[in-house]
């Protein structure tokens, strides 16, 4: 059986660029000879899936921004329900044979 990899991600994600993520575990799928799919939702921003307000905190390490620090984060209640409409997709993929 060939397994199935999902990425979901936050388009927005300061801390972690979207470029750099996506392409180290697309390569990482696709040397283990495994299919990947991304998903990436415009607007999110890290802990998309939560719901707390989307707030700008200075004080955060963030490597990726300008003087190392300054991050948002905060939910996005559109993508946070499509992310769990992708996972349950995904477990019952990988479990109906189970």
């Amino acid at each position: 059986m060939i397994s199935r990899r999902r990425f979901i991600t936050g388009f927005v994600m300061a801390s972690t660029p979207l470029g750099a993520t996506a392409t180290a575990q697309e390569y990482k799928a696709q040397q283990a000879g495994q299919p990947v799919a991304i998903k990436v939702y415009p607007g999110a921003h890290h802990s998309f899936d939560s719901d707390r307000p989307q707030l700008f905190r200075a004080d955060r390490v963030n490597t990726n921004a300008p003087g190392g620090r300054g991050a948002t984060t905060g939910g996005n209640p559109q993508a946070w329900e499509d992310s769990i409409r992708e996972v349950v997709a995904l477990f019952a993929w990988h479990l109906k044979d189970g």
